[in-house]
């Protein structure tokens, strides 16, 4: 009957079911993707953590200097020759900072070549209430009156037209906070030299420069009164044993060495006055305290 016949009308026995070839499957809607490669060619799944770290080398660390440019170290930290490279380092880059801001000229930037011999072996970040107990043993010949102040001996008189240990500061205020230190820390009274309290400016000048012609053992100063002094003749600089910076900084994050006009004072001291007996035989030395 019917059902004999193929689609296309021929007679075929039994029909595809009765001949018992495979009904031919239908084709797929889409083409099959093509797999490459056999599985030794498939990527390998990610290995754990586990494995990535054992098999990762470890970075080797590399040793780091103790000493860096303007960084604040105490006596616990650094050696003593590596707290005077320190020394050495913020005063060249603030020397830097100074040429830069005057516009000065090649030769006048070979005027300052700090070196290490300028400065006394004791670490910049160190309080100035310790400073003496910090300048170790074998320096206290340079040390002037600190190393009389660690050794708790009679300090020796000033020379006059001298102020054997003399601290710089920022400004009036910082004086009267760094007095406290000093006494605190050192049991002796420091004479104050800057312009504070009442009175007419140029007797209060008159009365500070008296006080130094007579002989000063501590006293306490902004770069700019120093110059006056020496300007006026009532201070010599071969009066001088040690000379502090303090580096504190101010509410604005400056200290003596990057306020402009106390960088400026100071290195104009330096330049004048103070190079040629710094690191000199029985010359004076430089320490730097209070650093952040």
């Amino acid at each position: 009957g019917r059902d004999d016949l193929d689609v296309d009308g021929n007679w075929a026995p039994g029909g595809p079911a009765a001949s018992g070839d495979p009904v031919p499957a239908k084709a797929s809607a889409g083409k099959k993707r093509k797999r490459k490669g056999g599985p030794e060619e498939e990527a390998a799944s990610p290995p754990a953590p586990a494995e990535v770290a054992a098999a990762t080398p470890k970075k080797t660390k590399k040793k780091r200097r103790k000493v860096e440019a303007g960084a604040a170290l105490g006596d616990d930290v650094v050696s003593s020759g590596d707290a005077r490279e320190v020394a050495r380092a913020r005063l060249s880059t603030a020397w830097l900072g100074e040429a830069k801001a005057s516009s000065l000229t090649q030769l006048e930037l070979k005027e300052v070549v700090p070196e290490l011999e300028w400065f006394l072996p004791c670490g910049s970040g160190t309080p100035l209430a310790d400073l003496p107990k910090s300048v170790p043993a074998e320096a206290q010949s340079g040390a002037g009156a600190l190393g009389s102040i660690r050794d708790a001996a009679a300090m020796p008189a000033p020379r006059k037209r001298g102020i054997s240990t003399l601290v710089l500061c920022l400004s009036a205020e910082r004086a009267f906070e760094l007095a406290e230190e000093i006494q605190r820390g050192w049991k002796t009274k420091p004479t104050i030299l800057v312009a504070h309290g009442g009175g007419r400016r140029k007797d209060q000048v008159a009365r500070q420069a008296a006080a130094v012609a007579a002989g000063v053992a501590v006293g306490i100063a902004t770069p700019g009164r120093v110059l006056r002094f020496l300007a006026e003749g009532s201070l010599d600089m071969a009066g001088v044993e040690v000379v502090v910076l303090d580096l504190a900084p101010d509410r604005k994050m400056r200290d003596v060495l990057t306020l402009p006009e106390t960088r400026r004072d100071f290195f104009g001291l330096l330049r004048s006055h103070l190079t040629r007996r710094l690191g000199a035989d029985r010359g004076a030395r430089l320490a730097l305290c209070n650093a952040k």
